[in-house]
């Protein structure tokens, strides 16, 4: 019998998706799964929807808790994990009914840690999809074994996302057994990626259109991301920091420039987006450390680049 798989739903507030959601991963034609759905406060029905799942199918878990965030409800979902293998999926999101079957046959038959899509479909409310990475823009598509020290070098500019999503994957749950998200981060994600492919030895990249991801606009959306204030951004930004120094101090300074490269253009993104709805008290304040912080990427990008064999900790 195949092992178990055990996948991770973040629910909050989702009715309208949670149902095709759910749906779509109790189909998998690989049977063998729990489904972890971690009801986050949600004040909708998905409170309701998510029990009536776990009353249906005994492979449905409900956890419900005080509303604390994505990254804190992953985190329970990984410390509830009991399969051998753990993926995440977003509960407005869904994949197709081989979307597990293909990432478990990839990952035991190259003996690697982790199994990516190498690419994802992105579905906005709108009804149309496209394809991510863009097939246009970057025609080329990452297939095979790589070790995961060279991940960094080998997709930031040919798949992204792989970069910067959580879902989409498949790993070994040893792997997870010292990695937590960070509560109260903007880059959750990408800060937990990057500890990730550290704990792994070998990534294999897997050819295919099977995850679609929801891309949501609205009010809520908009209510959100104005909770960010430049103080927080700077507090994830260190974060970012701590994560390129460890890869500097794990011997792996190519990977810790192309991090750093990638995160020049979303942190200057965000800044200029924050900035936008701050008072101008709070500008004044802020900016000065936020200049400070963007130096120090092009500095450390300079740093790199030019074969020094330093590296200048914050």
């Amino acid at each position: 019998m195949n092992k178990k798989i055990s996948v991770i739903v973040p629910v909050y507030n989702t009715e309208k998706y949670l149902e095709k959601c759910v749906d779509s991963i109790i189909q998998q034609s690989y049977e063998n799964i729990e489904v972890l759905l971690i009801d986050d406060g949600s004040t909708d029905s998905c409170v309701s929807i998510c029990d009536r799942y776990a009353d249906q199918d005994k492979r449905v878990k409900v956890i419900h808790q005080a509303n604390a965030g994505v990254a804190a409800s992953r985190n329970k979902g990984i410390e509830n994990a009991s399969g051998e293998y753990v993926a995440f999926v977003d509960s407005d999101d869904f994949i197709r009914p081989e979307t597990f079957a293909k990432l478990h046959e990839e990952l035991t038959k190259n003996k690697a840690d982790l199994a990516i899509l190498n690419e994802i479909i992105i579905s906005p409310e709108s009804g149309y999809e496209i394809s991510y990475p863009d097939p246009i823009q970057r025609p080329f598509k990452l297939t095979g074994c790589f070790p995961a020290k060279d991940f960094w070098l080998e997709c930031l500019d040919t798949c992204p996302h792989c970069a910067s999503l959580v879902v989409g994957k498949l790993c070994k749950r040893s792997v997870l057994d010292n990695i937590r998200f960070g509560i109260e981060n903007r880059y959750a994600d990408i800060s937990f990626l990057a500890q990730w492919f550290l704990a792994c030895e070998k990534v294999v990249f897997v050819l295919g259109e099977y995850y679609f991801y929801t891309l949501r606009f609205g009010n809520e959306f908009s209510k959100k991301y104005k909770q960010w204030t430049p103080q927080r951004l700077c507090e994830c930004i260190d974060i970012i920091i701590n994560k390129i120094n460890l890869f500097y101090e794990k011997g792996l300074t190519d990977a810790a420039y192309s991090y750093d490269r990638f995160f020049i253009q979303s942190m200057l993104r965000h800044c200029e987006d924050i900035l936008a709805w701050t008072s101008n008290e709070e500008r004044k304040k802020w900016l000065p450390e936020l200049k400070k912080r963007s130096q120090w990427f092009k500095e450390q990008i300079w740093t790199i680049h030019n074969g020094k064999t330093y590296w200048t900790k914050k």
